[in-house]
């Protein structure tokens, strides 16, 4: 049997207490600031490894019906090399911006199925665009882009359909999405996602059985879309899928992991790890985020305590204790011989809003306002899918962002023993590293994000960041910034230079 803990507990806010130490000596190598009054609007930043960084911006106002979208070049010593714009109609929006490691590719949509892609060549800067047509009726609802292809997955009235779309023509092929020997529609799709290798792609999929049952299925498709294997990964009916990641591990060999319920709600009560060997499943191994040793150490001690009371009270009825979260999911990492799994916890929040009705009565309601981040957890499975030991960590990005967002970003190709991650937290920049045993061997370490001068006080700041190239990263967002000597605030966007 099982007993729920209601997840009030993530009412408490979460604060980061990170301080610098030990993850080597770290500066501000150099800093753009663009003045939020300048024109544009929607600023994001895009490194591109050796070749620079790419900042696209787009106008404020129309002209002739038109905005402009800006792309600003920069090499690695954060000068700017050349300005490119594309002139897009004002009734087509921006949905994606995707990058890889040759260009950098902007996706609009528009009324009555239309759609303009618009092509940066990372090397030349030069810009290719093409406009098409969705099939007629069909609803867009996820994109990823493969070496040669953009993989769109949407709906033509009540079925899932897969496009095979060429970004540099336009041209597209379009396939169903359906379980081999199975009528049904009434599934959901989980998780949309490239392989590491790239030559493979999966879309993971849930079929609701009932109110409390679901079963849930691994689509294995080659890059050009054809299907290679569907795989039940659901051999326990009291297990429910939440969310699905894959890899490709060996000859027709896969790894899968994500989170799982009792029931078909949207909250998680535990993380699995499994298996696919020639198209079977091998095995799909559970885990309660109750079992894990520090899953709840962002959490005061007297919280803490609460939490291993109840659980020890359950044991004792013969129940196990079921603690219900959001988690974002990332891609499966390895680790020696091991694999990791990396999870972004998160709640829901609201505010009340008041409005008066023609007899000046009040009358409230709640409103969404966002995703409130608490930590992240970090778990490592062997082989047969055994946990090893798992950590965690606080988050504290700053603001709520309104839909499921990643936070975490991995440190690549540093070091094959460790597990290395960095991370935004309000004007601080937090890196972690995690060795093969599941020890934090390099504590968290804390850089202030600066303006490079003195006179200089932040009021407030967001920020992100992104791996650049070698040992440099980029953090950016918005700031307020007053200058005590002549007493000015400006607000800007800021992207500085870190080097690790």
């Amino acid at each position: 049997m099982q007993l729920f803990l209601k997840n009030t507990l993530l009412s408490f806010a979460v604060y980061a207490t990170c301080v610098g130490t030990g993850f080597g000596q770290s500066s501000t190598e150099g800093r753009i600031e663009i003045d939020i009054k300048d024109g544009y609007e929607n600023e994001s930043c895009h490194p591109i490894g050796t070749n620079g960084m790419v900042i696209f911006a787009k106008s404020k106002k129309s002209e002739d019906g038109q905005y402009e979208y800006k792309y600003d070049f920069y090499g690695t010593d954060l000068k700017l090399q050349e300005t490119k714009s594309e002139m897009v109609d004002k009734k087509l929006y921006s949905t994606h911006t995707i990058i890889n490691e040759d260009g950098i590719l902007e996706f609009f949509r528009g009324k009555k199925n239309t759609f303009t892609i618009i092509y940066a060549d990372k090397g030349s800067k030069s810009f290719e665009r093409v406009e098409g047509v969705f099939p007629k009726k069909f609803k867009f609802e996820s994109i990823i882009k493969s070496e040669k292809s953009l993989l769109i997955v949407g709906r033509i009235k009540k079925e899932y359909k897969l496009l095979i779309l060429d970004y540099k023509t336009g041209e597209y092929e379009t396939t169903d999405i359906r379980l081999p020997d199975n009528e049904s529609l009434k599934f959901e799709i989980l998780n949309f996602g490239l392989m590491e290798d790239k030559k493979e792609f999966f879309i993971s999929l849930k079929l609701r059985i009932d109110r409390k049952h679901s079963e849930s299925y691994m689509l294995v498709y080659f890059d050009k879309g054809e299907l290679k294997d569907a795989v039940n990964v659901n051999t326990n009916e009291q297990v429910n899928l939440v969310s699905l990641v894959a890899d490709h591990i060996g000859e027709d060999i896969y790894a899968l992991t994500g989170t799982y319920s009792n029931n078909n709600y949207g909250t998680s009560i535990g993380i699995f790890f499994g298996k696919i060997n020639k198209g079977k499943l091998e095995y799909l191994n559970t885990h309660l985020y109750t079992s894990f040793s520090n899953f709840f150490n962002y959490l005061p001690e007297r919280q803490q305590a609460k939490i291993e009371r109840k659980k020890e009270k359950a044991e004792a009825k013969g129940k196990e204790l079921l603690y219900p979260y959001l988690m974002a999911t990332h891609n499966i990492l390895t680790l020696n011989e091991d694999y990791i799994y990396v999870g972004e916890a998160y709640y829901p929040t609201y505010r009340s809003e008041v409005t008066y009705n023609s007899k000046g009565q009040a009358q409230y309601r709640q409103v969404f306002d966002g995703y409130q981040y608490t930590h992240a957890t970090i778990v490592c499975f062997d082989k047969q899918g055994n946990k090893k030991w798992d950590q965690i960590f606080e988050l504290n990005p700053g603001y709520k962002p309104f839909y499921q967002k990643k936070f975490i970003r991995t440190i690549p190709g540093k070091n094959t023993n460790t597990v290395d991650l960095v991370y935004a937290s309000y004007n601080k920049i937090v890196s972690k590293s995690i060795n093969s045993d599941g020890n934090i061997v390099r504590d968290a370490s804390s850089i202030p994000i600066e303006t490079l001068n003195e006179d200089d006080k932040v009021k407030s700041s967001t920020s992100e960041v992104s791996y650049w190239y070698e040992n440099y990263f980029l953090s950016y967002g918005t700031q307020k910034i007053k200058n005590m000597a002549d007493r000015n605030t400006r607000r800007v966007f800021y992207f500085n230079k870190i080097k690790y």
